[in-house]
């Protein structure tokens, strides 16, 4: 009877203290039983595995970051039976320049998506059927919500030209927009340039990037809403979402994930010290992320009720997710995303995540001038130097005069000190930035 309590609770929305430990004890156990890279992993902990019950016994685990899982591969980093054409597959964006597929069995993609949901009103208040607008999706599908008509989801994908988007979110009637800061930057910009009024949604909802302070002006001047920042990732869903009190928190989803904040040596950091984000995910058994460390930086807030009403732990600080935008020869910025594609728009869809990994282990893409950008790539072992021929006409796709240059590294040579980022800009923005709204 325990074990079927302990299998269920991890879909519990609104978890205890005490559900979060049954959760995390059953995880780890399943992961140490059926998962070969946990088994290996935690071999090395011996006897104190059956000691890990609760929370705060994680530290007892090893840490384990996303290279292991890749190279373990499918067979290594899924539940032992699990076939992967049967589950539910989504990729990481890949800002670490090494993308991964994430996989779920239906139910836990469900519970997913409902404590996504419940995590929305907490800034939000949220009525049926809710209207919302992803913008710069990569794909989507008519799911439960959809069919029995509690949400309408409008996607706007990231292959759709920037005109047609604007467009098309001109005439809906919306409640939330949401999507990663980048690409509702290049919406927003765009409207603002064709002079497109957009439509007033009670918020917008940014995760997966960091939001820089220009990017939040312009969204919220375009859409006449709030914006509220939430700590999302594909590993896990909602990590944690903004204080809507504006107090600069973020508060963690304690239905989700157990959020851990360490110093390089992987002791516990002290509140207000910076430290390594790890992750564990409370109810994917399917591929487990126990101890993970996403590269991210935050620091803890020391444990009070915030004003807001909150109880638990938030974080603040949020790093890692930086990224930089790049100048184009004719003053006209692009976007981390679209400076990845210069890479990604020569891959085919179906080398993307885990299976990536093999090709390419490891990439970056540097603009040292306005002109001038160079692609450095750590090969994989089935790495062909053909697949790479339209480097420099990819680039060129966004400015005539760009030039794209190639550098093969090994993965050590590009491993860097502290955060990995793989898109770095060496040219200032410029002084003024046009896109801050027409009223500043």
């Amino acid at each position: 009877m325990k074990r079927l309590v302990d299998r269920l609770v991890r879909f519990k929305l609104g978890k205890t203290p005490r559900d979060q430990d049954a959760s995390l004890e059953y995880v780890v156990r399943q992961a140490a039983r059926h998962v070969p890279y946990y088994a290996e992993r935690f071999r090395a902990v011996g006897e104190a595995l059956s000691r890990v019950t609760s929370v705060s016994d994680l530290g007892q685990l090893p840490i384990c970051d996303r290279v292991g899982m890749l190279r373990s591969g499918h067979a290594g980093h899924l539940r032992a039976g699990c076939c992967p054409d049967r589950l539910v597959r989504r990729r990481t964006s890949g800002t670490t320049g090494e993308p991964l597929t994430v996989f779920a069995s239906r139910t836990e993609v469900l519970y997913r998506k409902v404590s996504l949901i419940d995590s929305l009103r907490r800034c939000v208040r949220l009525r049926l059927p809710l209207r919302l607008v992803d913008v710069g999706a990569y794909k989507g599908h008519v799911d439960w919500a959809q069919r029995l008509g509690l949400v309408q989801i409008e996607r706007l994908y990231r292959t759709t030209p920037i005109v047609e988007q604007v467009d098309r979110v001109s005439r809906l009637r919306l409640d939330i927009v949401q999507g990663r800061p980048s690409s509702l930057w290049a919406l927003a910009v765009e409207a603002q340039r064709r002079d497109v009024p957009l439509p007033r949604p009670r918020a917008v909802i940014t995760f997966g990037e960091m939001l820089h302070d220009h990017v939040r002006e312009a969204v919220g001047h375009a859409f006449g809403a709030p914006v509220f920042d939430y700590y999302n990732c594909e590993e896990i869903g909602n990590v944690a979402w903004e204080c809507p009190e504006g107090t600069g928190r973020m508060h963690v989803n304690d239905d989700t994930a157990v959020v851990e904040i360490v110093d390089e040596r992987g002791d516990p950091c002290e509140p207000g010290e910076i430290g390594r984000v790890l992750l564990t995910n409370l109810y994917n058994v399917t591929m487990p992320f126990i101890r993970y460390e996403i590269r991210d930086r935050a620091a803890r807030v020391a444990e009070t009720v915030c004003e807001c009403g909150f109880r638990g732990m938030s974080i603040t600080r949020l790093d890692g997710r930086e990224e930089d935008f790049f100048v184009l020869p004719d003053g006209r910025e692009i976007t981390p995303r679209e400076a990845n594609d210069i890479i990604y728009s020569l891959l085919p869809e179906d080398a993307m995540g885990n299976d990536l990994f093999r090709v390419i282990e490891r990439f970056q893409v540097i603009q040292e001038a306005v002109d001038r950008v160079v692609v450095r790539i750590a090969p994989g072992p089935e790495f062909e130097p053909a697949l790479l021929d339209g480097l420099d006409a990819s680039a060129r796709r966004f400015h005539p005069d760009l030039e794209a240059r190639l550098e093969l590294l090994t993965y050590e040579e590009m491993e860097p000190v502290g955060k990995f980022r793989d898109v770095i800009s060496h040219v200032p923005r410029p002084p003024e930035d046009p896109q801050r709204g027409a009223d500043s």
